[in-house]
């Protein structure tokens, strides 16, 4: 998962993943780049933020900073409105962001189809975490999907 997004005059960086090429990319295009904050969406998902933090070295690491979260929050739930508002926007993003060759209506398409919802409530979570401890991934099994994420979004209908 990669989102960038624009809140309260502040820049975010939200990465569950090492930084790639491609995140760097989608960054860099965005205008007035600078990344003030780096955000880990649960206790796990530091450990991808080495690449990172070397890469933005002054932007500060999300600590439970209340008006911080209400900001990223606040900018993601607006980039999901955009991406349903106009698909073929995000789409044109989306391809030139990562440099792909994927011809937007494909992206488009992507986008549009029912399978695929753009929401910032977590689904299906438990499903992975299920596998994962299953296959010994994860030492511990959460109880609830929201022992995965932060406490900010749990008044959402995740599942």
């Amino acid at each position: 998962m990669r989102a960038w997004a624009k809140g309260a005059g502040n820049r975010f960086a939200f990465q569950s993943r090492g930084l790639r090429s491609t995140s760097r990319r989608f960054v860099s295009m965005s205008p007035s780049c600078d990344v003030r904050y780096l955000v880990a969406p649960n206790s796990l998902h530091h450990l991808f933020l080495d690449d990172w933090r070397r890469a933005y070295a002054s932007a500060k690491l999300y600590e439970g900073e209340p008006k911080l979260v209400k900001a990223f929050l606040a900018a993601l739930n607006e980039a999901m409105k955009e991406i349903k508002a106009d698909p073929h926007a995000a789409a044109e993003l989306w391809v030139k962001a990562d440099k792909s060759k994927l011809p937007v209506a494909q992206a488009e398409k992507i986008i549009r189809d029912p399978e695929n919802q753009w929401t910032m409530t977590p689904l299906r979570t438990m499903a992975f975490a299920d596998y994962m401890a299953r296959v010994k991934m994860v030492p511990l099994k959460p109880a609830t999907w929201k022992d995965m994420f932060i406490a900010d979004v749990h008044n959402l209908p995740g599942s």
